[in-house]
């Protein structure tokens, strides 16, 4: 059939993947009353110059094609009302975009060669929604933006090289969904977000520079959701938190200066709050005071040993149960019933936490190991599953669906393995599309993580936090698929904890974590730098704690050298500070805990002219600081805590030396 065959009168037509069609530039010229257009999927590298004819068109999808550019005479298309150019091959729009008066639907989505719009973008007066997600080379946003006042709808998500929101968005006044997760460089949510008064729905996941959020969001009385996850820069919430009337609350995967805000727990203002994720965030306690205070539903407890588990497992999917929790799985003793008792079917699950208990001096008989496994495949999550934790689980091998896990749990976000003790090999967990947080404790089998982890093609884009406790074994974790020149398979990394991993050590190199926690891991740091890795975020945070650091631990440090803050805690043989320090010219904080060894602060302390607060607990035979510290002057906080003989010589004889610092405390 040719195109001329195609009648004249059509309204809509759709070339969806007919991959390999070659379209002719004139095959439409005869549609004239063409108002539906899908292209997506088509074999042609620029749209047919016959698309521009449609004058009536009012719907255009182009997806996934690979066109670089538009033709001037889009501005023809003065009808149109949606427009679908995502995963194209666009690098900048035309000038004259918004000539499009009538648009109301703008898809711009996974054009990670995009970066520009146009002065002229904010001509799109219809403008509805807009989708930006994944515009990776998009480093800001035109002025013009705020004069999209219809505009409710703006997915800015894995925009990574946006740093700031221009002050002319606060012009978005019925904005009412806004997501800027995975903008990780963005630095700030600026204090004009309550003029956004409409807003409803604010996505800040892995927004991982924001350290601080504006007093003025709490004045968004509108705001239902709120996903701070993974924003392991912020200090707190804003004291007025619960002048907020959420339905859900996610805090996941922070680690904040201390404990909620008490207004959190104010039941009048918070009755709307429908779910709150804090793992991570805070001890296990505290979260489920939060709960229990708000009385939040859908969280649910079943006994393994119970003789009727698998019914009651049946009768949670006419439940609100989204979260849970099996203890005593060791106790089950069969699975009559297990085909009936599916967890599969259950929709609404979103959190799963399974748990065995085992006397650790005891052998595991070969009779748990196998019954265990047989429970674990019965067990098998719904596919909406985003967490999953599996404790004191007794057999080497899993079962079939963890062996297939990215196929079986796309969604799955958070996973925690603790106490596995006879596993030898990991699940390929790299392969977990939208995995954000990997914990793996207690696991004295596991010697390496190999290339095996992450499978054949995909690397872990999303992993944003990876904690290690107890990995006694754990030598070995790749970190390229062939070798030092490779693909990095971690490169976005945010928080990377090893605690007691002595033989661990990254190869060929280390993720390039903004974030280091290490205690009794010393092999983890960089030894020869991050090889080739290109990334977009810079290590900030660096604690080391609890061991005896070598000067070659102390020279790796320094590949680290564009760290802002500084925790060293229960440093042991610790007597003066390293000359290694000296290479931290953007250290803003420095935290001295429990080096009950340390006696001097050496004089080129002075040089770190960026210091602007230090913190000193718990070093008892300290007991002056040096005399360069008078030329620290953007040094503004000073807290010396139980450091008896040097709080006496600061409020004596030394007391000069601080006369330039604003805020001077002693505990």
């Amino acid at each position: 059939m040719t195109y001329k065959a195609l009648p004249t009168k059509v309204r809509a037509i759709s070339f969806r993947e007919c991959d390999r069609l070659q379209l002719p530039q004139q095959a439409l010229s005869h549609m004239l009353y063409l108002r539906v257009l899908d292209l997506s999927g088509c074999h042609v590298t620029m749209l047919p110059v016959s698309v521009y004819k449609l004058k009536l068109l009012r719907y255009l999808d182009a997806s996934t094609l690979p066109i670089l550019n538009l033709s001037k005479s889009l501005n023809h298309l003065l009808n149109l009302q949606t427009l679908i150019l995502s995963n194209t091959s666009l690098n900048i729009l035309l000038k004259n975009i918004g000539c499009l008066q009538k648009l109301q639907y703008f898809d711009l989505s996974g054009c990670v060669s995009l970066w520009e719009l146009p002065i002229s973008f904010g001509n799109l007066s219809a403008l509805l929604f807009l989708n930006l997600a994944s515009c990776h080379e998009l480093h800001t946003l035109p002025k013009s933006f705020g004069d999209l006042h219809r505009l409710q709808f703006l997915n800015l998500s894995d925009c990574y090289k946006l740093q700031s929101l221009p002050d002319s968005c606060s012009q978005l006044h019925v904005l009412t969904h806004l997501d800027l997760s995975d903008c990780y460089n963005l630095e700030e949510l600026p204090d004009w977000i309550d003029k956004l008064s409409k807003l409803e729905y604010l996505n800040m996941t892995s927004c991982s520079k924001v350290q601080i959020l504006p007093d003025s969001l709490c004045k968004l009385v509108m705001l239902k959701h709120l996903n701070l996850s993974f924003c392991v820069k912020l200090e707190h919430l804003p004291f007025s938190i619960g002048d907020l009337r959420l339905q859900s609350l996610d805090i996941e995967g922070c680690f904040f200066h201390g404990s909620l805000p008490v207004s959190i727990f104010n039941i009048f203002n918070m009755s709307t709050l429908q779910t709150f994720e804090a793992r991570l965030a805070f001890e296990e306690d505290e979260v489920k005071k939060v709960r229990e205070t708000l009385n939040l539903q859908g969280y649910c407890n079943l006994d393994g040993g119970s003789n009727d588990l698998w019914s009651q497992i049946t009768e949670l999917e006419s439940t609100l149960c989204n979260e849970l929790r099996i203890d005593g799985l060791e106790e089950v003793e069969h699975l009559e019933g297990a085909e009936q008792g599916k967890l599969s079917t259950n929709l609404k699950l979103t959190k799963l936490f399974l748990g065995w208990e085992h006397n650790e001096d005891s052998p595991v008989e070969q009779a748990d190991a196998a019954t265990a496994i047989s429970v674990l495949a019965k067990l098998l999550p719904p596919r909406s599953l985003q967490h999953l934790d599996v404790r004191g689980y007794m057999s080497i091998d899993f079962p079939r669906w963890m062996l297939d896990i990215s196929s079986n749990l796309p969604h799955l976000t958070t996973i925690f393995l603790v106490d596995l003790n006879q596993c030898n090999c990991l699940p390929p967990l790299g392969r977990l599309p939208n995995l954000r947080a990997l914990t793996l404790t207690g696991m004295p089998n596991i010697k390496n993580v190999g290339r095996e982890f992450y499978g054949d093609y995909r690397s872990c884009q999303k992993l944003r936090i990876i904690y290690l406790r107890s990995m006694d074994s754990l030598e070995e974790w790749w970190t390229t698929r062939s070798s030092a020149e490779g693909e990095f398979l971690i490169p976005n990394l945010h928080l990377l904890v090893a605690l007691d991993c002595p033989k661990l050590k990254f190869i060929p190199y280390p993720p390039r974590s903004m974030v280091w926690s290490l205690e009794n891991s010393n092999h983890v740091l960089p030894e020869h730098g991050f090889g080739n890795l290109l990334s977009s975020s810079s290590p900030f945070y660096l604690t080391i704690g609890e061991a005896s650091i070598s000067s070659e631990v102390w020279r790796r440090t320094q590949r680290l050298s564009s760290i802002e803050v500084l925790n060293l805690c229960d440093v042991t043989d610790l007597r003066i500070l390293p000359d290694a320090i000296r290479c931290f010219k953007s250290l803003r904080t420095l935290e001295i805990d429990l080096c009950v060894d340390l006696e001097t602060l050496p004089e080129w302390l002075g040089d770190l002219t960026s210091l602007r607060e230090i913190r000193i607990s718990e070093c008892p035979k300290l007991s002056s600081l040096p005399e360069s510290i008078r030329g620290l002057t953007e040094l503004k906080k000073l807290r010396i805590s139980k450091c008896p003989e040097l709080c006496e010589n600061l409020q004596g004889e030394d007391k000069h030396k601080m006369a330039h610092i604003q805020e001077v405390t002693y505990v």
